[in-house]
């Protein structure tokens, strides 16, 4: 096994500790599969699973402290209309707090899997895809409106 390969599998078993439950297959193949990841994600850059795992530590910091916790929240149907959820996975940030995250913990009438773009300035929680599948698919994977 190579050392890329070794820290690939290490990142995805350390962020699966971190999420208390296994990490799903499609998320599984994205980042198992060579090359890079399919894009262009407009300001967004697509986290690797340590970073996934920094940026989830980070919120989970966050929401912990009480600082995401009073952000109003406004939240498509079948979304959390809450500020951050640990059943919320990281897949891209811009750098300025907002992130496309795969979300494992859906609010009713949404689908475990759906993919979620979580707005740091605008609070906005909305469906950007009903799987990484659907949200790849998409031009810009719905963040072009969002880069800038």
């Amino acid at each position: 096994m190579s050392d890329a390969h070794a820290a690939l599998e290490t990142g995805l078993a350390a962020l699966a500790a971190a999420l208390e439950q296994p990490l799903p297959a499609d998320y599984l193949a994205l980042q198992r599969a060579p090359g890079p990841v399919p894009g262009p994600f407009g300001a967004h850059e697509w986290l690797r699973p340590a970073a996934a795992l920094a940026q989830w530590q980070l919120n989970q910091e966050l929401h912990g402290s009480g600082t995401l916790r009073a952000l109003p929240v406004a939240a498509d149907a079948g979304v959390r209309a809450q500020a951050w959820h640990p059943g919320w996975l990281p897949l891209t940030h811009d750098g300025a707090g907002t992130l496309a995250a795969l979300d494992l913990a859906p609010a009713e009438g949404g689908q475990a899997g759906q993919v979620i773009l979580v707005d740091a300035e605008g609070g906005r929680r909305r469906r950007l895809g009903r799987d990484l599948a659907d949200w790849l698919a998409r031009p810009g994977a719905g963040l072009v409106d969002d880069a800038g």
